[in-house]
């Protein structure tokens, strides 16, 4: 895994991965013999090679001469050392590190110097974390983990590069989907504008009304799990079976009622609802999606390949069916 390690290390190196992190990242703190950027990078290199924890960097990596000849050192920096680093940044140093993100993203990223729109993932995952040395944790929205203490994750990613465009970690009590907003602002802002976004898709955190307006007063299309799921579990059971387009032998799609939205410029905009049940332990399940996408023309989509289509994100709308969404 060491020598896997310093193959990627030189290959970013010669790509120029980390001169932004050089560039941008300056902590006011006092250098010995390692720099701060070198710290960082120490901890960088500890995760490449696989240390769940910073005391692995000891074991794991100062060892070996040839990592510190990465950095251009005779040694690297201890676990002791980064450690300091870490317990010592200010908010001022994170804000330093999200720039150091964007830069890199801006360089490097196959989806800024991309010319043709992509479809872009955002979700929120609830992280435990539990023990008593995580700072700022608070109980909130864990699935399958109720009472512990985390954070909230919210992520764009982009499926076609397999790269994230933008991250924001919370306190638990975050509630889930509240940072939708930011994390689209975000993107836009390595990207540069919206117009490489072709198709945003998201989870029921996200699947609300003030969400699907946010998207289309910046003329976006959508592909969003619907948060009023209830509505879903009403309209279903009275739906002909014969108006079911079987996706599997296990789940099934429908048209659903439509709805408009009214917008900022007095506008109203018509906005499609495709209906999925899936077979669970405890019978027929229901969800709603929410979309842009058309269903008539030579452009259309079929239910059953709207829901397939947004099965196609890093997790699934018939994921967990019988448990109430987020």
């Amino acid at each position: 895994m060491t020598s896997l390690a310093v193959a990627i290390f030189r290959f970013a190196e010669g790509r120029g991965y980390f001169e932004p992190l050089r560039q941008l990242f300056q902590p006011a703190v006092k250098t010995v013999a390692h720099t701060p950027q070198d710290k960082l990078l120490t901890l960088i290199l500890s995760l490449m090679v696989g240390c769940p924890y910073t005391s692995g960097i000891n074991r794991d990596l100062r060892p070996y001469p040839a990592l510190a000849q990465l950095l251009g050192r005779p040694s690297l920096p201890d676990q002791s050392q980064v450690s300091r680093l870490l317990r010592g940044m200010t908010p001022w140093d994170l804000e330093d590190l999200l720039l150091v993100f964007e830069e890199t993203l801006r360089r490097q990223s196959r989806s800024c110097s991309s010319s043709r729109p992509f479809t872009l993932d955002v979700d929120t995952s609830g992280l435990v974390a539990d023990g008593r040395t995580y700072e700022n944790t608070a109980k909130g929205y864990f699935p399958g983990a109720r009472g512990k203490r985390g954070y909230q994750l919210d992520t764009a990613y982009v499926p076609d590069y397999a790269e994230t465009l933008a991250v924001f970690l919370d306190r638990g009590n975050v509630p889930p989907g509240k940072r939708f907003l930011d994390v689209m602002c975000a993107v836009a802002e390595v990207l540069d504008g919206w117009e490489r976004i072709g198709l945003v898709r998201g989870d029921c955190a996200q699947g609300t009304v003030e969400h699907m307006r946010f998207l289309l007063e910046h003329r976006l299309a959508f592909l969003l799990r619907e948060k009023a799921w209830k509505a879903a579990r009403r309209i279903g059971p009275l739906v002909p079976e014969r108006l079911w387009d079987p996706v599997d032998p296990m789940l099934a799609a429908t048209e659903g009622p439509g709805m408009h939205l009214s917008l900022d410029d007095g506008s109203r905009v018509g906005v499609r609802r495709v209906l999925s049940r899936c077979l669970g332990k405890q019978g027929w399940a229901y969800r709603s999606l929410c979309t842009t996408l058309s269903k008539q023309g030579a452009r259309r989509l079929y239910p059953g390949e709207v829901v397939e289509l947004y099965n196609q994100r890093a997790g699934s709308i018939e994921i967990d069916m019988n448990s109430p969404p987020a």
